[in-house]
């Protein structure tokens, strides 16, 4: 598992490797119950242990991160139920995306969707 180097200087060190963490999970580089190698993280990122530390305090604290009672730490497994939760969520939200999008869109918005549309199907 490769992480790019941190570079955005808009967050804080530790909310820029948060960042890296959350978009490995996100994108399924980290995998739903793998273990978290402190060590590993820190030298992917260039950064200090404490560093790393910290922003799996607030991945744990958002849900990303689970840490085991044997003091292992790892990536949140979600149970049927939160996912079946996720997607009414989802749901939702990608309706109201939909609504809004249609009603805002101009002629070209239209025309641009039409033309993305088209290459998918090809």
């Amino acid at each position: 598992m490769v992480f790019g180097r941190l570079t955005s200087s808009t967050l804080t060190l530790r909310g820029r490797v948060a960042e890296q963490i959350r978009e490995a999970i996100l994108s399924g580089t980290l995998r739903e119950g793998e273990k978290i190698v402190e060590r590993k993280l820190a030298s992917q990122f260039g950064t200090s242990l404490a560093v790393v530390r910290e922003a799996i305090i607030q991945l744990e604290s958002e849900g990303f991160i689970t840490k085991w009672p044997n003091a292992s730490t790892h990536v949140t497994k979600l149970s049927p139920v939160e996912i079946d939760k996720i997607f009414a969520c989802r749901e939702v939200f990608e309706g109201f995306a939909v609504e809004e999008a249609s009603r805002l869109a101009t002629p070209q918005n239209i025309e641009s969707l039409k033309a993305l549309f088209l290459e998918m199907v090809d």
